[in-house]
């Protein structure tokens, strides 16, 4: 997949190498997002939702924040075949500027995407025999994963004592640890999930594409060496 014809990209300073391979979006993960984005959104005002997931099997969604930054991405990058939907792209994206959407721990625990995790209770909340992530409303996160060295990566998860310490020492989450997709003819550390945007306001949700993207690292956010490219609704 990734053996394409690449283009260098930069959006607010981010680079990133861009793709010319276009997944479609099963439909049915498609409609699973948007029953999703209508829980985060419950206030219903204007603005661009991203879902990051890993559908394999369910949705297997893991994470939601603003998506007008990934929506430019799209715009940037798919300018030559939006055709007459590109004025209708700048609009929604110009209008979504004005409230940006925020990420709501409390909502997201109630859309069961992660759960409230103590010091005090953490050894109810945690099994440690199943792969897990313990995160913070600052951005900040912790992986646990039995035997990760067999996942091919050199680094990236912690250890008991680093989940113990990062619970203690800060408001805690801790949601179910979905692998990242495999990349077709690639290592098997080169890994890829799905970020799909959503745009919505008073009269319901719109999925308006997606970006896949890919790293060689467990983490996967944009940087200089990760590989970006579109995600289209199935064609019917």
């Amino acid at each position: 997949m990734l053996n394409q014809i690449k283009i260098k990209l930069v959006m607010k300073k981010k680079k990133f190498v861009f793709s010319n391979v276009i997944i479609e979006l099963n439909h049915n993960y498609e409609a699973q997002a948007k029953e999703l984005a209508a829980r985060l959104n419950q206030t219903g005002e204007n603005g661009l939702i991203a879902i990051d997931c890993s559908p394999n099997g369910n949705l297997n969604a893991f994470h939601y924040d603003d998506g007008l930054e990934s929506a430019a991405i799209i715009k940037k990058s798919a300018e030559s075949f939006l055709g007459a939907d590109l004025a209708w792209f700048e609009k929604i994206i110009n209008a979504s500027k004005k409230s940006a959407f925020k990420t709501n721990f409390k909502i997201g625990e109630e859309a069961r995407l992660w759960e409230r995790v103590r010091y005090d209770n953490y050894r109810e909340k945690l099994d440690w025999t199943q792969p897990f992530c313990v995160k913070n409303d600052r951005g900040r996160t912790r992986a646990w994963y039995p035997n990760w060295p067999t996942l091919g990566y050199k680094k990236g998860f912690s250890t008991k004592g680093e989940i113990i310490k990062f619970i203690n020492e800060s408001v805690a989450y801790v949601q179910k640890f979905y692998l990242p997709l495999p990349v077709s003819n690639q290592p098997i550390n080169q890994r890829m999930h799905y970020r799909l945007v959503f745009h919505t306001d008073s009269r319901g949700i719109d999925f308006i594409g997606g970006l896949w993207l890919s790293r060689s690292e467990f983490k996967i956010f944009l940087a200089k060496d990760t590989v970006v490219g579109l995600i289209s609704p199935e064609r019917l």
